[in-house]
């Protein structure tokens, strides 16, 4: 819980991050660019931060380009998930994980619960819709799922201590 008051604190600080959208560009391709420019400043920083951890050990494409999208399902046509929603979900799912899939519902004041729940698989068909590749779309369908795939285990990882 004390990584999550950390990330709360690292949102709230995000616009004075840098990020190298130069490299950003040169690890996607045109059309996930665009997508990742859609996501809140807070959550490109994240998931920027996420991608410079992970190109420590890997050069994978794939999971790059999965590791700066990972939360791109977070944004959902006009909504998106509110610093507040975020807070409220993380702590219900830590406390409550039932109520907070009952409350996860696709409309207003839920938006937030329903995005935290399901953003990896409204992530996956993002990519998939903007002519993403396959396996980028699996390791960001998955990279909530425990198994023994070494770059959705690797995402996980990086992604739960950031």
């Amino acid at each position: 819980m004390l990584y999550r008051v950390r990330q709360f604190i690292q949102a709230l600080l995000a616009g004075a991050k840098h990020i190298d959208y130069y490299w950003v560009s040169e690890v996607l391709p045109p059309n996930l660019y665009k997508l990742y420019l859609e996501m809140p400043r807070y959550e490109q920083v994240h998931s920027y931060r996420v991608a410079q951890d992970i190109a420590r050990s890997s050069n994978d494409p794939y999971l790059l380009q999965a590791a700066l999208l990972h939360d791109v399902g977070k944004v959902y046509g006009k909504h998106h998930m509110s610093m507040l929603g975020r807070c409220l979900a993380v702590i219900l799912d830590k406390f409550s994980p039932r109520l907070l899939r009952c409350l996860a519902r696709e409309h207003y004041p839920f938006w937030s619960f329903y995005l935290y729940i399901h953003h990896p698989e409204i992530g996956a068909d993002k990519i998939l819709r903007a002519g993403g590749d396959q396996q980028v779309a699996y390791i960001i369908r998955n990279h909530h799922t425990r198994t023994h795939d070494t770059a959705i285990s690797l995402l996980h990882k990086v992604d739960s201590s950031r």
